[in-house]
């Protein structure tokens, strides 16, 4: 009949696998464990308590946690691109956190704990976003 509605049926959108809520709260876990680190970096560092030194540090702080909150929203939402950056992001975390190279200022021992803690819980989350159900997540829908 003409008052009929025609269209493709609406599909009910897929809930995030219990996995994948749990890996996403730990990267948000994470990023808040970070926020003391980097109050404690811009602490031990005599050089960023000058005016112009001090604002840039923390607008490059203030745009990588906006860059990761985007991530973990993504990630959440299924996107694969941020499951990836994702991944790559823990590899140089986990790089920098082991390195051989020592800093001109040695870290607190509060730092390096939170530092592990948060490559941890990372690590945790990396796996399993890609281990399924976490995988499924990110599979392109049609």
């Amino acid at each position: 009949p003409p008052a009929a509605i025609v269209g493709d049926p609406v599909e009910a959108p897929q809930a995030v696998p219990q996995r994948v809520r749990r890996a996403v709260m730990l990267l948000w876990t994470s990023m808040a464990l970070a926020v003391p680190v980097c109050a404690l970096e811009i602490s031990r560092n005599p050089e960023y308590g000058e005016g112009g030194v001090l604002v840039a540090m923390l607008i490059v702080y203030a745009l990588m946690f906006a860059f990761t909150a985007l991530l973990n929203v993504k990630v959440y939402r299924g996107r694969n691109w941020a499951r990836v950056t994702t991944f790559v992001f823990v590899l140089i975390g986990a790089y920098f956190t082991f390195s051989p190279v020592e800093d001109s200022l040695p870290s607190s021992v509060i730092e390096s704990v939170l530092n592990l803690v948060c490559l941890v819980l990372e690590c945790i989350a990396v796996y399993w976003l890609f281990t399924p159900p976490g995988t499924d997540w990110f599979k392109r829908r049609k």
